[in-house]
């Protein structure tokens, strides 16, 4: 028997929007999962050619090791360009390695009220991602988030798919506009 379990998504329908959010997820005893393993396949509808502001938000938490966090995936996926921030608490400092092919890039930051965060603008790509420092507990909570400005297709509808075989167990949120998926 396959375990359903890292996406727990709930539909939260807010007014004022012609945005409708859609995903292949499956209802089970009234919560929408993804198992993990499969692409999550998201589906943002609106008018033909709008342009909408969609922020992808992923939550999971680490252990930490003798005063230390470390997390690493190699081609984490990352679906469209987009600034990019990732926010781990409680801790004193936070780093943030990414490789993609040859080039990489180094992020560092300390922390505020135990909250350390960094920013990047991302293009879309698979990335061989570190994120590590010093923890000030023994779990890390970690966000992961992307923004970005999408254009719908002539038909109103701009597709997402995600391979959840790469990431952590967590919980995962899609905003587009004031229409929220989680």
């Amino acid at each position: 028997m396959r375990a359903y379990f890292l996406f727990l998504i709930f539909f939260l329908f807010l007014p004022c929007s012609a945005i409708e959010i859609s995903t292949n997820a499956r209802l089970i005893d009234g919560v929408y999962y993804v198992l993990q393993g499969e692409v999550a396949d998201v589906k943002i509808f609106g008018e033909p050619s709008q342009e909408v502001a969609v922020s992808i938000v992923y939550k999971f938490t680490i252990p930490s090791s003798d005063g230390w966090y470390y997390y690493s995936q190699s081609k984490f996926p990352i679906p469209i360009s987009s600034s990019f921030e990732v926010k781990s608490y409680p801790v004193q400092n936070i780093t943030v390695e990414a490789k993609f092919w040859i080039f990489s890039k180094k992020l560092e930051a300390n922390a505020t009220n135990d909250v350390a965060k960094v920013r990047a603008n991302v293009p879309a790509g698979k990335f061989d991602v570190k994120i590590y420092g010093i923890a000030k507990g023994n779990a890390v909570n970690i966000e992961a988030k992307a923004n970005a400005k999408i254009k719908l297709d002539s038909s109103g509808v701009y597709s997402i798919s995600y391979d959840t075989s790469k990431l952590p167990l967590g919980d995962m949120e899609v905003i587009a506009d004031s229409e929220k998926l989680k």
